[in-house]
């Protein structure tokens, strides 16, 4: 057989095993997903006025007990990164790779996911803080019904205000990354028609085909509007047409169990966010996407070198994938 028609049919072999991998039940059957706009509950009246009222900055005080900057600092570097803005006195904080691998997830590392604060530790921008895979999650989940949304592959845009209500987007961890300054000449030439209110921070997803991860969006250029959260109290806020296009909701997936969220397996989709009324954000990822990101990079490195030490390929692959793995690498060697 042609070494690339194999190649194609192992690949599309170990799809399907890493989605029922990644499914409580690998004997459930795949759900058609209709996506749905945001219902007409989730709409309320606009946030965003040309009111001289609306323009002052609304900072959490350094003295607020849920938020110890201190701490944060301290934190810095090992476990968190802190930048400075190449103009303004502002700070931005961001996680750090050993926070994930030794899993040092306090408070503040957990907030410290795209966090703007001033010099003095007033919270200028506040995004939604860390929120893990499904399977990542322990302990109980809350009771009650839950919303899912579209889980976009992107990068995450926090839009904060300088100089009294001018906004500016920052990326999780970088006031200037490409993707930031990408984000904000689409704020210019596409969405300069929004009037924000600079009390609260707007969390968009960053879209545009040369920052393409693994989903192809195709010739897309947009930012998608993700979150609202007041920025003095963290209340999250419903979302709203401010003339950004709204992340999709399911709203007929509301009511399904969680766990059968994770059987669900879209093509050239990321998957899910699923948030619970009490704040809990969980992400759901499909098998189709888990695969691309993580074994088929892997797979295709270990072909292309002919490395015989099938232990690497093998190195974070689920075990319950390992002997379908080797029998399938074999018949290619």
């Amino acid at each position: 057989m042609n070494v690339f028609l194999t190649i194609i049919l192992l690949s599309m072999q170990l799809k399907l095993e890493i989605s029922h991998a990644f499914s409580p039940n690998p004997m459930h059957k795949r759900h058609p997903v209709t996506c749905m706009q945001p219902s007409s509950s989730t709409r309320s009246t606009s946030l965003y006025s040309t009111s001289s009222t609306r323009t002052s900055l609304s900072s959490t005080s350094a003295d607020d007990p849920s938020f110890d900057f201190q701490k944060l600092q301290e934190l810095s570097p090992e476990y968190v990164n802190m930048r400075k803005h190449p103009e303004e006195d502002l700070l931005i904080f961001n996680y750090t790779p050993k926070t994930q691998y030794n899993r040092k997830w306090t408070p503040e590392t957990l907030s410290a996911r795209g966090l703007i604060t001033d010099l003095e530790g007033n919270i200028v921008a506040r995004p939604f803080p860390k929120f893990f895979n499904l399977r990542e999650h322990e302990g109980p989940l809350p009771d009650g019904p839950f919303e899912v949304y579209e889980k976009m592959d992107g990068s995450l845009g926090i839009i904060y205000f300088v100089n009294g209500g001018e906004p500016r987007v920052a990326t999780r961890g970088n006031f200037d990354s490409k993707q930031a300054e990408y984000a904000m000449k689409m704020l210019r030439e596409k969405y300069s028609h929004v009037q924000f209110n600079p009390t609260i921070t707007y969390l968009v997803e960053i879209i545009y085909p040369k920052k393409q991860m693994v989903v192809d969006y195709g010739d897309t250029e947009a930012l998608i509007l993700l979150g609202m959260i007041e920025t003095a109290s963290g209340k999250e806020l419903p979302l709203e047409d401010i003339g950004i296009p709204v992340v999709k909701k399911y709203d007929g997936l509301s009511s399904s169990d969680i766990h059968s969220l994770s059987a669900i397996n879209e093509r050239n989709k990321e998957g899910f966010v699923v948030r619970y009324s009490n704040g809990l954000r969980l992400k759901v990822k499909f098998g189709d996407y888990i695969f691309q990101q993580k074994y088929l990079p892997r797979i295709w490195k270990h072909l292309s070198t002919n490395n015989d030490n099938i232990d690497k390929i093998l190195e974070g692959i689920p075990d319950e994938l390992h002997d379908e793995v080797k029998k399938s690498v074999k018949k290619l060697q």
